[in-house]
């Protein structure tokens, strides 16, 4: 198949998120597969990528989104993408698009209009930011990333979503750990990064490494890293598209998301997987799809709870030998299951496609695209 992954967001290497490593990682294990992929992006007003970019297209005519190959695949990028749908589509004719980050439902409305069908991928249930209202009309199919956020979108919108967690390639995060330090990645308010500065004061005989956010201006984390750099035993970090050092030092993850923030809801926890993986168990809230995630490796905490129940949390894997030793196995043998194996993920979803596309086209007048309940794709 011929298959457009489309954000309306930045792209690699000019923006590095959960969503976006996804969609790369995605993107490489169909290509070895013998798919033709390519992305369509935005564009970050800076950098030689956005003047390498504005020079193609001045140099050919009606090229609003030249095309780059410096992640080894096709990206379009250009200003709203969403505007770049004719283009591309006489460019690289796809037999289909996985909508997968920024405002997903209108991007997908505009492939549907030229009768390209759309796989939308449902990340957050953050409602406003998808550019319209999702719903089940012909063309349109839709992947959530947890169970969780399946449930929140059929209880909505009334949507029967599909069920494929973040795609995390191992081998690029495992790693042998000297398990010396606290490890938190995205520093961020509402995923709680105040509570993590807290614990590290209370608890000064434990290292913390705080890893920054890609996402964030300098300014919003101003505070964090002040105070960060006001406690001896907290390293503020940059964030890193090779996450391996980070995860080397590793002993415990915190991933507090939603603590003192109630608006913010996690629908999964990416960071979850890539930590299990090499055996880290992980401190979290139970904050949307965290207990998804984190599972039986680690330990999840009400958002509501005090304080002193996540001193308590830390202290048991981070002073008792034999608990750790128990989280810690029950993490690794958590990152084996199929639900995140890529493989498996990345066969059913070609499977998935393979038996929707050619039904979009043959009966696109059934609310379903053409695909029975018994044939949807359910990732455990």
């Amino acid at each position: 198949m011929r298959i457009l992954m489309a954000t309306t967001k930045l792209y690699p290497p000019q923006f590095y998120g959960g969503a976006e490593m996804s969609t790369h990682s995605m993107t490489l294990m169909l290509r070895d597969k013998g798919h033709e992929v390519a992305v369509l992006a935005g564009l970050a007003s800076r950098g030689f990528l956005r003047i390498r970019n504005r020079v193609a297209s001045k140099l050919r005519a009606g090229t609003e989104f030249p095309e780059d190959t410096v992640l080894g695949y096709p990206v379009y990028r250009g200003w709203e993408p969403c505007q770049a749908v004719e283009e591309i589509v006489e460019r690289f004719s796809p037999d289909v698009v996985l909508a997968q980050s920024g405002e997903v439902v209108a991007i997908a409305n505009r492939f549907v209009n030229v009768g390209v069908p759309v796989c939308i991928f449902l990340r957050h249930t953050h409602y406003d930011s998808l550019g319209g209202i999702p719903d089940q009309s012909p063309g349109l199919t839709y992947i959530a990333n947890s169970r969780f956020t399946a449930e929140r979108y059929k209880a909505d919108f009334g949507l029967h979503c599909d069920i494929m967690t973040p795609l995390v390639i191992p081998e690029l995060y495992r790693t042998v750990s000297d398990r010396t330090r606290v490890v938190y990645i995205n520093a961020n308010p509402v995923k709680g990064a105040e509570l993590v500065l807290e614990l590290a004061r209370l608890r000064p005989d434990i290292p913390f490494d705080i890893v920054e956010s890609w996402t964030l201006p300098e300014w919003m984390t101003e505070d964090l890293r002040r105070t960060a750099g006001q406690l001896p035993n907290v390293r503020w970090m940059k964030a890193r598209s090779d996450m391996r050092e980070i995860y080397s030092r590793a002993k415990v993850l915190l991933a507090p998301s939603g603590v003192g923030h109630p608006e913010w809801i996690e629908a999964w926890g990416r960071v979850a997987t890539e930590a299990q993986v090499s055996g880290i168990p992980v401190l979290a809230s139970d904050s949307g799809g965290l207990p998804e995630s984190v599972g039986p490796g680690g330990i999840n905490i009400d958002t509501q709870a005090p304080l002193d129940v996540w001193v308590s949390a830390l202290a048991r894997l981070w002073d008792n030998p034999d608990e750790y030793k128990r989280y810690s196995e029950a993490a690794r043998q958590y990152s084996l299951r199929d639900e995140i194996n890529p493989v498996w993920q990345i066969n059913r979803v070609v499977q998935y496609l393979q038996d929707w596309v050619p039904a979009v086209s043959e009966q696109n007048d059934r609310a379903f695209c053409g695909v029975g309940e018994n044939q949807r794709l359910v990732l455990p």
